[in-house]
């Protein structure tokens, strides 16, 4: 089972891909959100309309009252998302900077890189396929906020430092600390659907 789609949707889901548009897919179950970068032929790849999309989608979820967790992942097995595309207007998609007030689970597909890590920065878990790869970490702000923690602080400086030596793997980021777990991509929903369920509280990752 792979990420091409988001969820098959259940009695209780709402579907809204007309509000965000097709290159940001967007399902609810029950409290939990489900949202999709949707351009697999383009690594997922962030445009300026798939930006403009992420920023009002942030917004409406902070609205919803029966969402209490947001997951996010990327459409096909090969990439997460490979950051800002060569034409991509510069626009926040930073879920905090937005406005999110959810939690936040990443699940990582395959390839993050980039301006990926704007997304990556600030979840409360991230959870990664076994083939996933990090590289050129490009974070939304240089520093991490003091309410992360120290234990944040510490992974996200040895991820920058690690990236910038070679590409890092999922076991390697899962050592470092930037990762809480990582399972076969044929797991990824199903391992992604029981932390959502069982996420008592908000910690955030960085």
């Amino acid at each position: 089972m792979t990420f091409d789609n988001c969820p098959t949707p259940h009695p209780d889901v709402t579907p809204h891909h007309e509000a965000f548009g097709s290159t940001v897919l967007y399902h609810q179950r029950g409290n939990v959100a489900w949202v999709t970068l949707n351009r697999r032929d383009a690594l997922n790849a962030i445009n300026t309309a798939t930006a403009e999309q992420l920023s009002k989608l942030w917004a409406h979820v902070s609205a919803e009252p029966h969402v209490h967790t947001v997951v996010l992942t990327g459409a096909g097995p090969e990439a997460f998302s490979i950051g800002f595309g060569r034409s991509t207007v510069p626009h926040s998609i930073s879920p905090k900077q937005c406005g999110l007030d959810k939690r936040l689970i990443v699940a990582v597909n395959g390839i993050a890189c980039r301006e990926a890590f704007h997304l990556l920065q600030d979840a409360d878990l991230v959870i990664a396929a076994e083939r996933a790869v990090f590289f050129e970490a490009r974070w939304a702000s240089p520093t991490v906020p003091d309410d992360y923690g120290p234990g944040a602080r510490l992974a996200r400086w040895r991820l920058t430092h690690a990236v910038r030596r070679a590409p890092v793997t999922a076991a390697e980021a899962y050592r470092l600390g930037v990762i809480q777990e990582t399972v076969p991509l044929s797991h990824l929903r199903s391992a992604t659907e029981h932390l959502a369920g069982r996420l008592p509280s908000r910690h955030a990752l960085w």
